[in-house]
């Protein structure tokens, strides 16, 4: 499987956004959650959780086949 470059970019904003965010914090202090810079931090964090277990599947989701036994044996 190749790399999805784009989801790679946007997870690459999302961490930009997530560094200004803890940047803007360290040097302005705490945002409300209501403010736009409050929600650079708490979104940027939520798409790019998202976005990486998105791309942990792509890649490894054809490399894993299981078996139905080892589904059975998994879920009990």
């Amino acid at each position: 499987m190749g790399r999805l470059y784009n989801l790679d970019y946007l997870r690459g904003l999302a961490a930009f956004g997530i560094m200004i965010y803890h940047y803007l914090t360290w040097t302005l202090g705490k945002f409300s959650a209501d403010d736009f810079l409050g929600r650079l931090g708490v979104y940027g964090v939520s798409v790019f959780y998202v976005l990486s277990g998105l791309t942990l599947y792509y890649v490894y989701f054809h490399k894993m086949q299981p078996t139905r036994q080892e589904l059975v044996s998994f879920f009990k």
